[in-house]
């Protein structure tokens, strides 16, 4: 019994430092931090101990959730730190290459082996830190090749933080579906912090297109997304129960056709973490978008971004139902955190199943020295 005990614990755990898993689970509220906000937020290097970090994934992932990645973090003085990773997608690439990839049913491939380096300084006024990612991969018999290429920079001065991500080359090429080219993305993030509240501020543009294997230029879009979020949180001694809403402004505009896709919405979401003893941990989160009008003229394919259903619209539409829960649980084994999820409980197409395809489907193992 203990050990069938231990074995439901282990399917279901999400590591407390905010590994992928615990951020899905927690429906990526803007106020976690941890071995994945570490990218988005390089100062974020100062907030826990030193790890090691091995998370399985697929070879061939699709997205930036699903692939495999292994991070190393340490000390170098007492005021500086250096993380080092292998394997992770970057937003400021997956984000255009899934696109192009939905509305124009090609198959470009994500990053190819990927490495980044980030480097976080403390001084008496604030951390600071900056990163860089880089990825290639060239096959000269098939003519299949990518390169990517970003920036990253964030500084957290007190209670005002700020970063941003710059992705300056992104660039994929095969046989079948021609060329995908981005310029540049960029995402700038403000964050201010007063006692329990949380007030966060986000920017992001990008460009993308599309050439066929004649070099004609068959796709090009621009995506503009604003977003003013605001949650609470009550987190002490190991628990936090938090609540957020956001204001959320998305254009998307196919450059071709001069038609667009405009969206305002207002999405909420309400999460909680309990400690139940000192190696078992339960959480779980809801979010649903409580309004939201939009209105496409292009008929972007369902779920390309945030709008889209496949529709041409003439005029501002509601939307169909989107309540999303996720929930999970985290044990503990001396400095070693494992980390599991159940793709079944997590997600708009859960099947509230359990079952030897999607048990154990994203494993991580933390160490912490």
């Amino acid at each position: 019994m203990l050990k069938l005990i231990t074995l439901v614990v282990f399917a279901f755990s999400i590591n407390t430092f905010a590994s992928k898993a615990r951020n899905r689970a927690l429906n990526n509220s803007f106020h976690l931090n941890g071995v994945q906000s570490e990218f988005v937020s390089p100062y974020h290097l100062f907030s826990i101990k030193d790890f090691v970090s091995v998370e399985s994934g697929n070879t061939n992932a699709t997205n930036a959730n699903n692939g495999a990645e292994g991070i190393f973090k340490t000390t170098l003085s007492e005021t500086s730190r250096i993380l080092i990773s292998v394997g992770h997608k970057d937003e400021a690439v997956q984000a255009q290459r899934q696109f192009i990839n939905s509305v124009a049913t090609t198959s470009f491939s994500p990053q190819q082996n990927p490495i980044e380096v980030i480097y976080a300084q403390k001084t008496e006024s604030m951390v600071w830190g900056v990163g860089a990612f880089y990825s290639t991969f060239k096959d000269k018999l098939a003519d299949n090749n990518e390169t990517s290429a970003g920036l990253r920079l964030g500084a957290s001065h007190g209670d005002f933080k700020w970063k941003t991500n710059l992705g300056l080359t992104n660039k994929v090429q095969n046989t079948t579906n021609g060329t995908l080219e981005g310029k540049p993305y960029f995402n700038l993030a403000l964050r201010f912090n007063q006692d329990f509240h949380r007030f966060g501020f986000d920017y992001t543009t990008w460009e993308v297109k599309r050439s066929d294997l004649t070099n004609t230029e068959t796709d090009s879009h621009a995506l503009l997304n604003m977003k003013l979020q605001y949650l609470q949180t009550f987190a002490k001694d190991g628990e936090d129960f938090f609540y957020g809403l956001a204001l959320d402004s998305n254009t998307v505009k196919n450059k071709l056709t001069d038609k667009k896709l405009n969206r305002l919405a207002l999405p909420v979401w309400i999460g909680f973490e309990n400690q139940s003893n000192d190696w078992l941990t339960l959480r779980g989160s809801i979010k649903q978008t409580i309004w939201a009008q939009s209105k496409d003229e292009n008929g972007y394919t369902n779920g390309a971004t945030e709008g889209a259903f496949g529709l041409v619209d003439s005029d501002y539409d509601g939307e169909p139902n989107n309540t999303e829960t996720a929930l999970g649980a985290s044990i503990k084994l001396n400095n070693v955190r494992l980390d599991g999820t159940l793709t079944a409980l997590i997600g708009k197409t859960q099947t509230q199943s359990i079952n030897s395809t999607n048990i154990l489907s994203q494993v991580a193992v933390i160490y912490f020295f």
